[in-house]
This record gives structure tokens, C-alpha cells and sequence, in this order.
């Protein structure tokens, strides 16, 4: 692929036989039409990576990586950036549904604010139904997300574009984690550049599970380690316990 290309959308793929096509198309429809797209298949047992290999034969903007074991999200990401030479890359997951001008909307403003590092957008919000749960959209100012970064992630990650280069300076995602692995990401990057989040939908983000209590405690390891450079997992779950406290005792 040429390094002509400006932006490298990058997608994982584990297991989304049901959905992965409709991923792609909502990529190749795009009205910004100078893209590459690159979807690791981690190490899938259905037939995502024959679907993905039928969408290659397709459009040749389509590059397929291929983990012959699961390796996890951090990994799958950090083998698609290392794999791109375009100038911005795009996040995007294989069941979710890039609007058509999310793309030309996403480069316009990265082109005219070039201090802008990350950039996210609003999404519709849809249960695995289909049916709407309405739009939602995160905090808009570097000011404003860096004051709800201390409360929890900022962005919606399949919305975000970021430059190429912010990613060579925090060298990608950390694969240690399973999970709030963008969370940590936009931690170590918060003093490169400045962060926006478009005050559109330019997803459709689809809801398929409620958020863990394993979820949680991930997200409250990483913000304690990066705020305090706590690791200890003991503390970190006494953190998560005042927190939860601290909530109730607010109602």
C-alpha cells in the first residue's frame, strides 16, 4: 500500500462472522475515499477470516493480518498501526458502523487544527436489535476531557482518529492490559497534543453487553496507576471499594 494513503482505519476482528461484512461496507461507502483499511483477524474459529479474505478480493484497499492464535485487542491494534504508513489512523470495531462522512469529517478538522493529536466523535447508540437508544456524545475541549479523564475514559474508542505520530511517541497501545487499554492510551498521551471530540454522530456504536464489574476495576487500575502509579492490585481494589462507597453515600 502506498504511502500516498491518508488514513489506515484499523480494525480487530475476533469471532464476528455476524457482523464483520457490515463493518467493512460501512468503511468501503465512505465519501472520503482515500483510505486503507486494516483488519486483523485474532486468531478466529468461525468464518471471520474467510469473510474478510472474500472483502479483500473485493476492494484492494482491504489488507488482511492474520494471528494464527488470539492474541487480544492491544496486540491486534498494535500489529495494524505497525502495518500503516498513512498519516492518520482511524479506530473502528467490527461490529460497529462508520457513518458516511466520518472519515472527510474526521480529516477535515485534523487537517485545519494540525496541534489536535486524537480526535473522537459522537455516536447512535443501538442495542443488538437494531433499535435505537439514542445519541451520545463525550466531552468537546482538551480541558474538559482531560478534567473527565480523571473520572473515566473520554472517548468513544471506535470513533477516534489519531495521528500517526502520536502513536510513534506513545508507542501504541500497552498489550499487558485486556481491557481500558485506549483508557491507558490516552493517559501516557495527554501531554502530546491537544484532544477534541466532534460534537456529531459519526458511528453507529452498537451495546451488546452492560459494562463488568470486571470492567470497572480495569478502568479503575489503569486511572490509579497513571494518576498515582499504583500497580498493586490489592490497592487498587481498595480504591474501587471507596469509590463505590463515595458513590452511594452522594445519593
Amino acid at each position: 500500500m502506498s504511502s500516498a494513503v491518508k488514513v489506515s482505519v484499523i480494525m480487530a476482528s475476533f469471532n464476528e462472522e455476524n457482523n464483520i461484512l457490515k463493518a467493512i461496507e460501512s468503511i468501503r461507502k465512505q465519501s472520503f475515499s482515500n483510505w486503507q483499511l486494516i483488519v486483523v483477524n485474532d486468531g478466529s474459529t468461525d468464518q471471520t477470516g474467510g469473510l474478510i479474505s472474500q472483502a479483500v478480493k473485493e476492494d484492494s484497499r482491504i489488507l488482511l493480518i492474520d494471528n494464527k492464535n488470539n492474541q487480544g485487542l492491544a496486540a491486534s491494534l498494535n500489529k495494524g498501526i505497525a502495518a500503516s504508513n498513512a498519516e492518520y489512523i482511524a479506530r473502528m470495531d467490527a461490529d460497529d458502523l462508520a457513518l458516511k462522512d466520518r472519515l472527510q469529517l474526521q480529516v477535515d478538522y485534523l487537517d485545519q487544527h494540525p496541534e489536535v493529536m486524537v480526535l473522537g466523535g459522537g455516536a447512535i447508540y443501538q442495542d443488538c436489535q437494531g433499535k435505537n437508544l439514542g445519541e451520545v456524545f463525550m466531552r468537546e475541549t482538551h480541558n474538559e476531557i482531560l478534567h473527565w479523564l480523571l473520572r473515566s475514559s473520554p472517548f468513544i474508542h471506535p470513533s477516534v482518529m489519531m495521528r500517526k505520530l502520536f502513536l510513534d511517541i506513545t508507542r501504541g497501545y500497552d498489550e499487558s492490559l485486556k481491557r481500558a487499554q485506549d483508557y491507558d492510551l490516552w493517559f501516557r498521551g495527554k501531554n502530546i497534543g491537544i484532544y477534541h471530540n466532534l460534537q456529531v454522530p459519526i458511528l453507529i456504536y452498537v451495546q451488546r453487553e452492560k459494562r463488568s464489574l470486571r470492567s470497572l476495576f480495569d478502568s479503575y487500575r489503569v486511572r490509579r496507576r497513571n494518576i498515582f502509579g499504583i500497580k498493586n492490585m490489592s490497592i487498587s481494589l481498595f480504591w474501587l471499594i471507596i469509590s463505590f462507597v463515595m458513590r452511594i453515600v452522594r445519593r
